[in-house]
């Protein structure tokens, strides 16, 4: 098998800018996101996804946390953290909030 046939995605020729590594598509994201887990009190966040299985994401929406949402982080305890969603404060597990990602 000839491998120029099968050129790496990774090989650059020269007076080419480099090839983006696709093992971390995050460093190469225009605006970064952290778990929400990860905010200080007082941050004002905006939900861009929610992780979890299909039950754990129907729960968090009915709690008001969907995609676009603005949340205002209140307390941070070492069990959860308190927010203030959509005129409404809620207490989520450390557990929820790291399925839960904003910018």
């Amino acid at each position: 098998m000839d491998p120029a046939a099968f050129p790496s995605p990774r090989l650059q020729t020269a007076g080419t800018a480099p090839l983006p590594d696709p093992w971390f598509p995050v460093a190469e994201r225009k605006s970064s996101y952290m778990p929400l887990s990860f905010a200080k009190p007082g941050d004002v966040c905006k939900v861009i996804r929610v992780g979890g299985n299909a039950k754990v994401r129907s729960h968090l929406e009915n709690l008001g946390i969907t995609l676009g949402a603005a949340i205002t982080v209140v307390q941070s305890t070492p069990s959860g953290i308190i927010v203030n969603i959509r005129d409404s404060r809620v207490a989520i597990s450390k557990e929820m909030a790291s399925k839960i990602f904003v910018e």
